[in-house]
């Protein structure tokens, strides 16, 4: 078992051997201008996603500030009605109190 482990090993080393003689560096010419265009690609898309992401947490800033703001004018506005209303009421029970034309 290990002399069929160590058979392997030294197979796999004279594979590479030939195969090192066979790839001239002129081969690799090709290989090499286009693995630099796409870590060029690779290196913009990050740019890209970067962007977005940030984009996407400003916004999501934004949402939440508007929301916080409409809740907050929201019950302003809730507590302005009922001030008006109780105002409305007291001003009208008391008129109708008063007022001597109701025959009382």
């Amino acid at each position: 078992d290990v002399d069929n482990y160590h058979s392997k090993i030294n197979k796999n080393t004279q594979d590479d051997e030939i195969l090192q003689d066979q790839i001239k560096d002129q081969d690799l010419h090709a290989t090499k201008s286009q693995l630099k265009q796409l870590n060029q690609m690779v290196s913009e898309m990050k740019t890209s996603l970067k962007e977005s992401v940030y984009r996407i947490k400003s916004h999501e800033a934004e949402v939440k500030r508007n929301y916080d703001g409409m809740v907050w004018s929201g019950k302003v506005e809730t507590l302005l009605y009922l001030a008006v209303t109780g105002l409305q009421v007291y001003t009208v029970r008391r008129w109708l109190l008063t007022n001597s034309v109701l025959g009382r």
